[in-house]
Order: structure tokens, then sequence, then C-alpha cells
């Protein structure tokens, strides 16, 4: 049987550079808040809707939790259209636990995919989309 053996030098060098690359990563993270998010950020809200594609003249179903506290006291739920207006709108508790919220879906309403968002003040906290099509 053979005998193998793997020796390993660490220089100076190589810890001054390992050094770096931990301070360099400290940096980034401690600076750059939207790569904390990215990696480590759980939204406080999620957004399902009932079913992925609607009618004109449907009901949209949205179910919106809230997980854990908010610097806020209200969540505002706004429903876009396929060019951004806001076509529904409503304002629920910030409190942790789940609401279902229902908007009809009007006559006149353009096709396409729609967009609902959740935020408090000016920030966005969740999105999601979903699909409206002409009664056939």
């Amino acid at each position: 049987m053979r005998e193998f053996r793997v020796e390993v030098t660490l220089t100076t060098r190589h810890l001054a550079a390992f050094t770096t690359l931990m301070l360099a990563l400290i940096v980034v993270l401690a600076y750059y808040p939207s790569v904390m998010r990215a990696l480590f950020y759980k939204a406080p809200v999620t957004l399902r809707v009932g079913k992925s594609s609607y009618k004109v003249g449907e009901v949209l179903e949205l179910e919106v939790c809230i997980i854990g506290e908010l610097d806020s006291d209200m969540v505002q739920i706004l429903v876009q259209d396929t060019s951004g207006l806001v076509v529904y709108a409503a304002i629920i508790r910030a409190e942790e636990g789940c609401t279902t919220l229902q908007f009809p879906l009007r006559e006149g309403l353009e096709e396409g995919t729609y967009r609902v968002v959740a935020k408090a003040g000016e920030e966005v906290l969740s999105t999601t989309t979903f699909k409206v099509s002409a009664t056939s």
C-alpha cells in the first residue's frame, strides 16, 4: 500500500489575503442593505391570489398574511392595471395573521397582467401578479 502525504504551508501572504477577503465581505454586507436583504430577508407580508387568471366580472380573492411586526400600523394593498394605474386599493391593520380581500373585476378592465403591491409607507413589502381576460 502506498502512502500519500500532502503538506500545506500557509504564509503570512495567504493569511493577509484571506483576512482581506473577509473584511471585504463584511463591508459589502454592512454597507449595501440590498445585498443583505437578498441574502437574509424574509418578506413580512405574503400575497396570494386565489387563481392565476381571472375573467372580467369575476371576484379577485387575495390573501394577505402578515408575519411578525412591521414598522407601520397600516399596510396598503394596491391592485395596479397593465399600465401601473391603481384600480383597487385597501388599507389593513398591520397585525400578525391573514386576511382575505375581495375585489370584483368590473367591466371595462383591460386584459393583461395585473400587479398587486403591499406597501407600508413608501416601502414595498411584497408583490404578486395575476392575469385578467375578457369574458367569453
